[in-house]
């Protein structure tokens, strides 16, 4: 019987110690900072990846860069997701970007992103393979795996991929993603579509 006193206490007081708040510790969770949020989210598969030409803070930086891009990714914040991207440098890609915002419509309601045939996906999870830096860019490799739904079906399919970030160092720590798209080929589904966004199709 002591045992069982004895045992149930500790629990208690494990509880209280690791789940309770104290008065100097309330919980307020509308104040959680955007980053608090997103780190509750790990879409990361842990496998160890090459790097050339590519120092080791400078590796730490693009992960947690890519880590960020892909939470968003997988919340479908499409906002976030493109402020993360350089701007736009020619007509076309102007037009990529009014494209998925829906800037292009007379009346715009919202972005077509995560939300349009062709761009309606959900990411489950990725991870990176290879970070080679070439001149001023750093080239990413990243595998992908995404559902989608067919819109002629109610059915889900998913698929594996390989995508590319070129990636711009903008301070010490600090990195803009200047293109994202698949590694091989794909057909154009649009035709304002960029190699800067072609990822998102």
């Amino acid at each position: 019987m002591r045992l069982l006193i004895l045992v149930t206490g500790i629990i208690i007081g494990f509880l209280v110690a690791n789940y309770l708040p104290t008065n100097n510790q309330q919980v307020q969770p509308e104040q959680a900072t955007k980053s608090e949020e997103i780190s509750k989210l790990d879409l990361e598969l842990q496998f160890e990846y090459s790097k050339t030409f590519v120092s080791e803070a400078e590796a730490i930086s693009i992960l947690s860069t890519i880590r960020t891009f892909e939470i968003y990714q997988a919340k479908r914040d499409g906002k976030e997701v493109l402020n993360m991207f350089t701007a736009p440098s020619s007509d076309k890609e102007q037009q990529g970007y009014n494209f998925l915002t829906g800037k292009d419509l007379t009346q715009p309601t919202s972005l077509r992103m995560y939300g349009t045939a062709g761009l309606d996906f959900k990411l489950n999870w990725y991870y990176v393979i290879d970070i080679t830096k070439k001149a001023d860019v750093y080239v990413v490799l990243v595998k992908e795996l995404r559902t989608a739904r067919d819109n002629s079906t109610p059915d889900y399919f998913a698929s594996i991929d390989d995508l590319i970030f070129e990636l711009v160092k903008i301070s010490p720590s600090e990195y803009k993603i200047d293109k994202y798209y698949y590694r091989k080929d794909r057909l154009e589904t649009v035709s304002n579509l960029t190699k800067k966004y072609n990822g998102f199709y």
